[in-house]
């Protein structure tokens, strides 16, 4: 039977859940203030963490080797990011960070204007270390192979240095658009300290990618732009299979996200091209998922009849006025309905 585990004490034992098969979820309570080394560590089937910025002493370990593990929400109340930048330092996978930052700024005028939240979702790519040996020097050098290294090292403990985290796009987007296709989007829905510039990149880079963002989101394989490369695409009969292991009809794709969701918002800003959906359509109808089958039809109907849509609003977490202005001139997340 799978569980939710709610911690709700002020310390996790050191390897308490190690190598435990039965857990999907943990939740760490505001009392918690510590987490033992190896505490979560070889969980074959943990895919969520959530936690507060409380967590101000992490043991070596806490999530290595996390299996399905690749989601972990931290409430910053306290200007403190050392969570974050702890359990990436423990992991190498692929691992999507969701954000609640509590703004508690002394001067802002109300009480409910103190506790407002402003909304972040990163997504942080994974990456290879091969140990190579110098024997004159007699150490061991590391070869860090793909971009999840620098990525993570915009994180700090006091903060996220956004403008370096969305510099290393193009890096990232090289040989995975998939992976290219979740910074992207995560960063567009919440576009916190997001300049026009990177705004204008991953935007673009959506546009021309709708083939695969849309086989993508129908739960099609994509190829890798080394794959790409290797093989007539219009002919690959790859590009019209299913991937086994996307999620299925109506379950979340994204952090909170289906893929109906995320095509919708895309679709409303007009980064979809309908004319490019048809092979995507076939999927999605091959997986019984009626209410995506709907929104590619949408889309498809909105690029070719060049229809603009220009509603659009915060969402109800976010904060109104979006708190966080950079020169983009964006605040929280664009609201959305299917």
């Amino acid at each position: 039977m799978s569980r939710v585990v709610i911690i709700d004490r002020e310390a996790v034992k050191p390897h308490e859940y190690d190598r435990n098969d039965t857990i999907e979820e943990v939740i760490l309570t505001d009392r918690v203030k510590r987490v033992g080394s190896f505490a979560f560590s070889r969980c074959s089937r943990l895919r969520k963490i959530t936690l507060s910025d409380s967590v101000t002493d992490f043991g070596d370990g806490v999530i290595r080797d996390p299996g399905s593990l690749r989601e972990i929400e931290v409430t910053i109340r306290h200007g403190n990011y050392g969570a974050v930048k702890e359990l990436l330092a423990d992991s190498d996978a692929e691992m999507l960070f969701r954000l609640h930052i509590e703004d508690n700024s002394a001067d802002l005028a109300s009480e409910e204007s103190r506790r407002r939240t402003i909304e972040v979702m990163l997504v942080f790519p994974a990456y290879i270390s091969i140990p190579e040996e110098n024997t004159m020097a007699r150490q061991i050098n590391f070869d860090i192979q793909g971009s999840g290294m620098g990525y993570r090292e915009a994180v700090l403990r006091k903060g996220i240095k956004y403008r370096d985290y969305d510099s290393l796009f193009s890096k990232a987007a090289v040989d995975n658009t998939v992976l290219a296709a979740k910074i992207a989007v995560s960063r567009l829905l919440f576009p916190h300290e997001l300049s026009d510039k990177s705004k204008a990149v991953y935007e673009e880079f959506l546009k021309s990618r709708t083939r695969d963002i849309c086989l993508w989101l129908a739960g099609g394989k994509v190829l890798t732009r080394t794959e790409d490369k290797a093989m007539d695409l219009s002919a690959a009969s790859v590009a019209s299979e299913a991937d086994p292991e996307a999620p299925g009809p109506g379950e979340p794709f994204l952090a909170e996200f289906t893929a109906a969701d995320i095509l919708g918002f895309l679709s409303k800003r007009g980064l979809i091209d309908g004319t490019q959906i048809e092979s995507a359509l076939r999927i999605a109808a091959g997986r019984h998922d009626a209410e995506l089958s709907a929104s590619l039809i949408e889309a498809g109907r909105r690029a070719r009849g060049g229809i603009e849509d220009t509603a659009s609003g915060s969402a109800s977490s976010g904060p109104a006025d979006g708190g966080n202005k950079d020169d983009s001139g964006d605040g929280g997340p664009e609201e959305f309905i299917l």
